[in-house]
């Protein structure tokens, strides 16, 4: 600006190399602020590579440091000697890839919120005209420097917005990892439902191969037909397959659950899968009626946040109809006379348009969010009546097992073997009565695997996850290195 105010020389000829000067001056201060990026490609076989370097050791100690000072798991934090459910959730939250992107994505928000509401940068003009004829001073210019004023408190509004959008992808990120604990806590009690059904399994192949292993003495004594005998060596194989089943669903949900955390197939992981508490006193009518309990819900929490966020794009919009001052000052040379120029506007000037469309999109998005807001507690309040009754029918059927079916099985298989042992049972009966009593042991297993999954839901749905811990997030999440940020 100070350039654009000096008076002109005297001789022509200088005067414009001088205006010519400044021109470029000015030109290459603007190139010096610019932002220069250097491309930074990723090579999908170096991060591959680099994932796969991530062991037991170097994820137990990449963990360690993330849990707070304080946290109960930090002490025994060890996943070279198996993983509990406890260390899967903290490495869950600090390696599964979908919080990874998602908190990745939040600094864009948060890069957003550092520059809200800053003013616009000044606008410099310059303008020249060469006179043709032969007259002592042919150039004739000027040049001005004009910066706006928010006088319609733009970037205040600005700045709110910003913030909201901010607290918005936090509330996305809390819910992803509110959904991811829940997720793991599922796939952890099929790994464990998986493990107790192949022992299951394993006991009644022992009793049926117990049963073939005696299967010539009873051809001796005539106690077994060539029809009884093949069909014991078909129940021995149908108990067979089901386990080599079994343990390909137990492998297959290893793998599912090693993705979930975030860790290599590769390496050795042990996991070490088991059955939660079983809550079987609760409340048939706790919470029906009781809203309070939904409120920490994180689909919830993103339902009003979207709702904040239009509500400041509303405000935003309606700044956006008041005008702003423009205030001008520069200076030039006409006539061989040195001039000022200095100038004031207001723009926009709200006469027709008036932002009328934009103001009008942001209410109506507002009462969609709204809608949304009250359509989410509508479904949350639902979908816990339904979760409160599948827990307490799947209650009710494994105590009718427990206490009904499993004990006749129990005596039924008992008295079989009993009057075996007199020599007094048909070897047929006795098969059967394995086949029942493992039957009746696997729906056991499954009813109390469907209880503890809607007791899962049911907690998912009502209160946080108990083991959720959301300061655990990778530095790439949190901040770039100095290497990794972009020049000035």
């Amino acid at each position: 600006m100070s350039l654009a105010l000096q008076p002109a020389l005297r001789r022509p000829r200088s005067r414009g190399r001088s205006i010519l000067a400044r021109a470029g001056v000015a030109l290459l201060l603007c190139n010096a602020g610019c932002i220069t990026t250097t491309p930074r490609p990723v090579e999908p076989h170096a991060v591959h590579a680099a994932w796969l370097t991530l062991d037991a050791r170097g994820a137990t100690q990449a963990v360690r440091g993330a849990l707070p000072s304080d946290d109960p798991v930090r002490p025994g934090f060890d996943l070279e000697n198996g993983i509990s459910l406890e260390e899967a959730v903290a490495t869950a939250l600090f390696f599964n890839p979908e919080l990874s992107t998602l908190r990745a994505r939040t600094r864009i928000e948060l890069a957003a919120l550092r520059h809200a509401g800053a003013w616009s940068d000044p606008e410099l003009a310059v303008d020249g005209e060469q006179i043709l004829a032969s007259v002592p001073d042919r150039l004739l210019w000027s040049g001005t420097i004009g910066v706006t004023i928010p006088l319609s408190g733009r970037p205040e509004v600005e700045r709110n917005l910003a913030a909201s959008r901010l607290d918005a992808a936090g509330a996305s990120v809390l819910g992803a990892e509110w959904a991811v604990v829940a997720e793991l806590r599922r796939l952890w009690l099929e790994l464990a439902t998986e493990d107790a059904r192949s022992r299951l399994l394993d006991g009644a192949i022992g009793d049926l191969e117990s049963l073939v292993a005696a299967r010539d003495q009873l051809r001796a004594a005539r106690a077994l037909s060539v029809l009884e005998e093949r069909l014991l060596l078909l129940e021995l194989a149908r108990a067979q397959e089901q386990r080599i089943e079994t343990r390909a669903r137990r492998s297959e949900l290893r793998l599912r659950v090693l993705a979930h955390l975030g860790l290599h197939p590769a390496h050795p992981w042990e996991l070490r899968p088991s059955f939660p508490a079983l809550d079987r006193n609760h409340d048939r009518e706790h919470g029906l009626s009781e809203f309070e309990s939904l409120r920490e819900h994180p689909d919830l929490a993103i339902a009003l946040a979207a709702y904040e966020v239009a509500e400041r794009t509303l405000a935003l919009e309606k700044h956006r109809a008041v005008p702003d001052l423009t205030i001008g000052l520069g200076g030039g040379r006409e006539d061989d006379q040195s001039r000022l120029a200095f100038g004031l506007g207001l723009l926009p000037i709200p006469v027709w348009n008036r932002n009328e469309a934009g103001i009008e999109t942001a209410r109506e998005s507002r009462a969609a969010s709204r809608t949304e807001v009250e359509s989410e507690i509508r479904r949350l309040v639902g979908r816990r009546a339904v979760e409160h009754e599948r827990y307490h029918a799947a209650l009710e059927r494994l105590r009718h097992l427990e206490d009904v079916v499993a004990p006749l099985a129990d005596a039924q298989i008992e008295d079989a073997r009993r009057l075996a042992a007199l020599g007094s049972l048909d070897p047929l009966i006795l098969v059967e009565a394995v086949e029942e009593q493992r039957r009746v042991r696997l729906e056991v297993l499954a009813a109390r695997s469907a209880a503890l999954a809607a007791q899962l839901s049911l907690e998912a749905l009502t209160a946080p996850c108990e083991a959720h811990a959301p300061s655990i997030s990778p530095r790439s999440a949190e901040s770039p290195p100095e290497s990794e940020r972009e020049s000035p």
